[in-house]
């Protein structure tokens, strides 16, 4: 299990960077699960912090989608709208 260790944080890091939080989730996970069957506590206890401020990050990144999302149909409401009242 050890010798995982160092690809995982790799995975990690790569995720994280290309911003694909659903598998750095994963990974930050499995790291946790890894380190606390080999008994080291404050690695365990610093991937479980970096899993929930994933989480948090992801949650963030859904909401701003979500708003660009739905100024997207609002703008496209509003020229529909106006392309309907311009008619006779």
């Amino acid at each position: 299990m050890r010798e995982a260790i160092p690809y995982l944080k790799i995975s990690e890091a790569d995720y994280l960077k290309i911003e694909i939080y659903a598998a750095a989730r994963r990974v930050q996970y499995v790291l946790s699960v890894v380190y606390n069957t080999l008994n080291m506590k404050a690695e365990r206890d610093a991937a479980v912090k970096r899993l929930v401020e994933t989480e948090e990050k992801s949650k963030v990144v859904s909401g701003e989608a979500a708003d660009a999302q739905m100024i997207e149909i609002i703008n496209l409401v509003s020229v529909v709208g106006v392309g309907l009242a311009a008619r006779e």
